[in-house]
C-alpha cells in the first residue's frame, strides 16, 4: 500500500507500508529506511496518522518527520479543532471586587477548575447538559462579572500540519546560515544577552548540553506545578489520532533563542501539552507566572485567530512590567490577524526563506512587526542532539534572542527603544516580495544593525567600559582587545563580524572625536 503526502513545505514523500521503504526526493535520500512510531492508518478517511517517521538514507543522513495529520485523500479533524476553538463548557471569568467566584459559579451550576486570586481571573466549567451560548450571555449580564469569555484552544503554528525535524549535528547548529543572515555574529561583538531572562512559553524545555548553567527552574501552567520540562504521556489527548506529536517543540524553540543570545538565561513555562494543545487560560497563567519570576523577554511561538481578553490582559501586564513580548504570526500562508501577535506592542514575527522571500507557509498582514528566517532553522532536540525545522515558531525566537541582546546591552532602555531598534534596523525586502509590500512589517531582522543603533543612542560609542567617562583607560582597553589572540569580541568596533585594521582606525577616530 503506497501513500503519497501532499502536506506543507512541498516535500514529496512516498511511503510503501508493505515493504517499509520510502523515497524522499527533496532531501536526495532515495531508498530510505523507514521506521514508524505510534503509526495508525485509518482507511475510513484515507488519512495517514503517525507520531513520527524516521527516514535514513544510504549516506547516513537522518530525517525525522512528525506527520501530524498528513492528508492523503481528505483532511483529518480533531476533537478540539483548530486554534481558537472554544473548549466545551469552559469559561474564563474576571470577577469584580464586590463579588466572589464561588457565588458566580454556583449561579450557573459551574465548578471552579483554576483560580488566579491576584488577577481575579478564574476558569470555570459547566455540566455537559448546559448550553454554552446561554451561559455566556448569563455571565455577561452578571453585575459582579468584569468580563467573561469562552476558554479557547491555543496551538503552536506547526500543530496539525506536517512538520519536519531533520536530525543534524552540532556544527549545523552553531554555523547555521540564519545567524549570518540576521547579523547575529556581528551583534555578538557587542552583546550575547548575558543575564537576560527569556521566558519560553511552549510545550516545556528539556535540559541540553548547550543550556548548561543557563536553564532556570520553570513552571507547568497545565498542571499548576513546578517544573517546565517536556512531558510525553503516550496518550492522544486531543483526539486527533496522534500521540505526543508536539513533544520537543519547546526545546527546539529554546535552542533557537540560545543560538541568538548565547548568554541569556532560559525560563521554561509549559503552557501547551504534549499534543501541542493549550488554552487561553493556561497561556495567560504562564505569562503572569513569567512576569512574577523575572522574565525580561517572553517568547510565544503560538497563535490563534481569535482574540482572547485574558491573554490580552496578561500581555498588557507584561509590557507594563517592561517585558518585551514576541509572538509568531502563524503558518496558514494567509493574510489573517493572529493573537497575541496582533495585541498592541507585541512584536509579531513572520517567516522568510533563505533568499529573503516570505516563506510560503507564513501568515502576513497587520499582525507582522518584522520577519525573521523560518526555513531550515536549527535548534536543540530533546535527546541532546539537534533538529532542523521550518515555521514561524522558529522565526519568533530569533527576534526574542535579538531583544535579549539589546536588553543586555542597554538595560535602562524602555520598550519603545528596543522595538524601535529592531524595527528600524530591519532589512527592507519589499523588492523581493512585491505582492507583499506593507504586509511584512518593517522587513527582515538584522540584529547587528539593531545593536549599532542601540550603541548610537546609548551615549558615547568609544566609552568601552560604559562608565560615562571617556579616558585613556578606554583606549587601552580597546587596544588590548584588538591585539589579543584571538581578538576579543569588543574589538569588532564596526560590528561587521570581522576584526581587522578598519576597526582599530574607526575606534581611534571615535575616541579622539570625544563624546
Amino acid at each position: 500500500m503506497i501513500y503519497r503526502s501532499n502536506c506543507l513545505f512541498g516535500v514529496d514523500v512516498l511511503v510503501d507500508f508493505g515493504v517499509k521503504r520510502a523515497g524522499c526526493a527533496d532531501y536526495s535520500m532515495p531508498d530510505c529506511e523507514l521506521t514508524m512510531k505510534n503509526t495508525r492508518l485509518d482507511s475510513s478517511d484515507g488519512v495517514v496518522r503517525a507520531r513520527r517517521l524516521h527516514l535514513r538514507g544510504g549516506g547516513g543522513a537522518s530525517l525525522g518527520l512528525s506527520l501530524g495529520a498528513c492528508v492523503v485523500i481528505s483532511a483529518a479533524s480533531t476533537v478540539l479543532g483548530q486554534s481558537g476553538t472554544p473548549v466545551p463548557h469552559q469559561f474564563v471569568v474576571r470577577v469584580g471586587s464586590s463579588a466572589t467566584i464561588e457565588t458566580i459559579a454556583a449561579g450557573i451550576g459551574a465548578t471552579i477548575q483554576r483560580r488566579d486570586d491576584v488577577s481575579r481571573a478564574y476558569l470555570v466549567e459547566t455540566g455537559e447538559a448546559s448550553n454554552d451560548d446561554e451561559t455566556e450571555v448569563e455571565l455577561s449580564g452578571d453585575g459582579g462579572v468584569d468580563g467573561a469569555e469562552r476558554n479557547r484552544v491555543i496551538l503552536p503554528p506547526e500543530s496539525h500540519t506536517q512538520s519536519f525535524f531533520l536530525n543534524v549535528i552540532e556544527p549545523d547548529y552553531v554555523n547555521q546560515p540564519a545567524l549570518d543572515l540576521t547579523g547575529m555574529r556581528g551583534a555578538h561583538s557587542l552583546s550575547v544577552g548575558t543575564g537576560v531572562v527569556v521566558a519560553i512559553l511552549d510545550t516545556g524545555v528539556d535540559s541540553h548540553p548547550m543550556f548548561a548553567g543557563l536553564l532556570l527552574a520553570g513552571y507547568d501552567a497545565i498542571n499548576e506545578t513546578a517544573g517546565g520540562g517536556e512531558q510525553a504521556n503516550m496518550l492522544d489527548d486531543d483526539g486527533d489520532g496522534l500521540i505526543d506529536e508536539a513533544v520537543g517543540h519547546g526545546t527546539l524553540v529554546a535552542g533557537v533563542v540560545h543560538a541568538a543570545a548565547p548568554g541569556a538565561m532560559l525560563l521554561p513555562v509549559r503552557v501547551l501539552n504534549s499534543d501541542g494543545v493549550g488554552t487561553s487560560f493556561s497561556v495567560a497563567t504562564g505569562i503572569r507566572w513569567a512576569i512574577a519570576n523575572g522574565a525580561q523577554v517572553i517568547n510565544l511561538s503560538l497563535s490563534t485567530p481569535i482574540e482572547s481578553g485574558i491573554m490580552a490582559d496578561a500581555v498588557r501586564e507584561a509590557r507594563a512590567a517592561g517585558i518585551v513580548v514576541v509572538a509568531a504570526v502563524g503558518n496558514g500562508g494567509v493574510n489573517e490577524a493572529a493573537f497575541p501577535a496582533d495585541n498592541g506592542g507585541v512584536l509579531g514575527v513572520a517567516a522568510t526563506a533563505p533568499d529573503d522571500r516570505l516563506a510560503a507557509f507564513s501568515n502576513f498582514g497587520t499582525s507582522v512587526s518584522l520577519c525573521a528566517p523560518g526555513v531550515g532553522i536549527v535548534g536543540t532536540a530533546t535527546d541532546g542532539g539537534y533538529w532542523s525545522s521550518n515555521g514561524t515558531s522558529l522565526s519568533a525566537p530569533l527576534v526574542a534572542g535579538a531583544a535579549a541582546l539589546l536588553r543586555s546591552y542597554a538595560p535602562s532602555a524602555v520598550l519603545s527603544d528596543i522595538s524601535g531598534w529592531l524595527e528600524d534596523s530591519a532589512t527592507n525586502i519589499d523588492a523581493l516580495n512585491p505582492s507583499m509590500v506593507g504586509a511584512m512589517g518593517s522587513g527582515r531582522l538584522d540584529a547587528r544593525v539593531a545593536l549599532v543603533l542601540a550603541r548610537r543612542d546609548s551615549g558615547c560609542v568609544a566609552d568601552l567600559d560604559r562608565d560615562g567617562q571617556l579616558n585613556p583607560d578606554d583606549l587601552a582597553d580597546y587596544i588590548s582587545a584588538f591585539f589579543a589572540e584571538p581578538p576579543l569580541a569588543e574589538a569588532d568596533f564596526n560590528v561587521d563580524g570581522v576584526t581587522n585594521p578598519d576597526d582599530l582606525a574607526d575606534y581611534i577616530v571615535a575616541f579622539f572625536e570625544g563624546c
